[in-house]
């Protein structure tokens, strides 16, 4: 017969490639089961070290010091002995010095973050240690601006790869670039700036720069500012182009005041035409766009927010970018003056530049229903986001309903979806795809975010959607039949959840979210009935605000893991008492008399005021509800 093996007699080379196929999560419950396995798993966990204060920071370089002790000892033992300090891959620090003692790390990444940094401290730290790859400032205050070198920071940084800083260039002009470009390390990579507005680049810009080749080795570029007017923008945007021609991930995101251009007389007319809202375009912005299609063709991921162009130039830009897999368009909008036809007309003209190719998409418009055939042509789609930008989310207008099944037909191969400020239809309009309600659809993730559906749509997506395993319903609304029955019912008996988030919902004629939960799953029963008291649903709140993370990779999600609540079940006596007053309820209702107290406790009177939430499936590896975590 063969011998059983077991875990401990695996040799600790195994374990230790074990070790590394684990999250930060898996390796530190790992560590809990026993002292060998502590010594294994334990390093793997510090690969990737955030301190946020001092006082652990002292607590690191304590146990630092202390392997190095324990190291000298161990040197002649047979016990097993691997020091963090040998497996630390990567280190961040927020607000403190940086310590003479990690010159001796030989770490690939050293972060440091800082919101207002003092001289002092910026002095200390850069005399101490200048091997940091990423540096992270924010300004907020005019009188540290005014009095801080920040060009001469960047000369003692050779190794700089990552540079974020946001209120430093209130003002940003390409002069501040290219002072940036001259002193910054060129092993600069990824560039992120932030600040209010983007001067004009009129005076600045030379048309015989562009036959000089860039240096510049940027493959990561974000510009969150208010951008100028249309031609300026044009000008910012031929500037960007031939100054970082290697980027590959681009986001311009403009704040909100951004010129929006649209034909006058269209406007007036009370009807648009695109060539003729073309013919009264900048000719420099055409060309603009042109040249930067043209020469990005490697670009991977685009986000375009607000940058003040004529809404059909976006289509011009979108054309030769033919590796960009990855498209943001939310701040993307069809002009004002264009008919219902005419926008879908649009829609479907600029989904035609990226159909066969996007695989990541994020859209905003006023109408949602008008992006199911653009959708329907993206045939390698895999993650979707789609929101409104303005009505309410209530509405019961068909205008501004969203059916659920027509947009899964519409994306056979999506994965991710996440909807925000919509209403989701409980029927499918039937005209705007085919019908493949039959075959079943391959999504994995649905993130609901203030959105206002009836919770049988949720019932039909889980029969549609088999391999359904992680479900998010934040700050949502559920739309009922009668508002005088305030309770949800979510049935979805054949479904296998790894992880169920439900943050703030409640029915929709409720100004309140429901704090009674049942839930019961295949295994089970009868129902477990869960209770948010006014204690526990405080703490819920401030937890819920941080959504609980489904891959622990940081520390910081470790202690939030920690810290989060636990909400025992109610207790059998309990659940009879709130089983009969719902009964009590349910009469009372069908009567139209008042329902009796029946001795309930005041706090579970008031939660059933308030409505419930029965939720039904297979089975449920972890439920969050509030941000407080449930054990079943």
């Amino acid at each position: 017969m063969m011998k059983s093996t077991s875990f401990y007699s695996l040799p600790v080379e195994i374990m230790l490639l074990m070790a590394y196929q684990l999250n930060i999560g898996d390796c530190y419950h790992c560590s809990q089961v026993s002292r060998q396995w502590y010594q294994i798993f334990r390093p793997r966990m510090y690969r990737s070290v955030d301190i946020y204060d001092s006082k652990m920071l002292d607590c690191f370089m304590k146990m630092v010091s202390q392997e190095r002790i324990q190291q000298g000892t161990m040197a002649t033992s047979s016990h097993l002995f691997f020091p963090v300090s040998r497996y630390v891959k990567a280190i961040e620090i927020s607000q403190v010095e940086i310590p003479k003692e990690l010159q001796e790390f030989p770490v690939q990444s050293l972060a440091w973050r800082c919101v207002d940094p003092l001289i002092p401290r910026i002095s200390q730290t850069m005399g101490c240690y200048g091997g940091i790859t990423s540096l992270t400032l924010k300004f907020t205050k005019e009188e540290i601006i005014s009095s801080f070198d920040f060009y001469a920071l960047l000369r003692n940084i050779p190794r700089l790869e990552c540079l974020a800083l946001s209120g430093y260039f209130k003002e940003l002009t390409v002069d501040h670039l290219e002072q940036l470009h001259n002193e910054a390390s060129k092993t600069l990579t990824t560039l992120d700036l932030e600040g209010d507005v983007l001067l004009a680049a009129e005076n600045h810009w030379v048309p015989s720069a562009r036959s000089v080749p860039s240096s510049s080795l940027v493959q990561n570029l974000r510009l969150a500012y208010r951008w100028p007017d249309a031609r300026n923008s044009a000008m910012w945007l031929l500037y960007l182009t031939h100054k970082y021609p290697g980027v590959h991930r681009l986001q311009l995101e403009g704040r909100k005041g951004a010129a929006t251009v649209v034909s006058t007389s269209s406007r007036l007319s009370g009807r648009g035409n695109e060539e003729q809202d073309l013919l009264e375009v900048d000719p420099l912005c055409i060309q603009a766009c042109n040249e930067f299609s043209h020469h990005h063709p490697d670009l991977e991921h685009m986000r375009l927010v607000n940058l003040g162009l004529h809404p059909s130039l976006y289509r011009t830009i979108l054309h030769g970018l033919h590796h960009c897999r990855d498209i943001d368009l939310a701040g993307v909008e069809a002009p004002l003056s264009y008919s219902g036809e005419e926008k879908q007309q649009w829609l479907e003209d600029l989904f035609a530049t990226f159909q066969e190719r996007v695989e990541r998409l994020n859209i905003k418009l006023v109408y949602p229903r008008i992006v199911m055939l653009g959708l329907s042509r993206c045939k390698n789609l895999r993650e979707l986001t789609l929101s409104r930008t303005s009505g309410f989310i209530t509405s019961r207008d068909h205008h501004w309903q969203l059916s659920l099944s027509d947009l899964l037909s519409s994306c056979p191969h999506l994965v991710h979806l996440t909807l925000r400020q919509l209403t989701v239809a409980l029927k499918p309009s039937g005209a705007t795809c085919v019908n493949t309600n039959s075959k079943t659809h391959p999504l994995r993730v649905l993130r609901l975010e203030h959105v206002a559906m009836p919770a049988i749509a949720l019932q039909d997506l889980g029969t549609r959607c088999p391999q359904l395993r992680q479900l998010y319903i934040h700050y949502c609304k559920w739309l009922s039949q009668n508002h005088q029955y305030n309770h949800v019912e979510l049935y979805m008996a054949n479904q296998s959840l790894d992880l169920v988030e439900i943050i703030n919902s409640g029915d929709v004629y409720t100004l309140e979210p429901h704090n009674l939960l049942a839930i019961q799953t295949k295994f089970s029963k009868r129902d477990h009935w869960f209770l948010n008291t006014s204690s526990t649903s405080s703490k819920a709140t401030t937890i819920a605000a941080h959504p609980v993370p489904t891959q622990v990779n940081t520390w910081n999600q470790i202690r939030s893991m920690l810290n989060t609540q636990i909400l025992e079940p109610l207790n059998e006596s309990d659940v009879m008492m709130v089983e009969q007053q719902i009964k009590a309820l349910t009469m009372a209702r069908a009567s139209r008399t008042t329902p009796p107290s029946n001795n309930v406790f005041p706090h579970i009177k008031n939660a059933l005021n308030r409505g419930y939430l029965n939720f039904h499936c297979e089975s449920i590896n972890k439920f969050y509800f509030n941000g407080t975590q449930i054990y079943i």
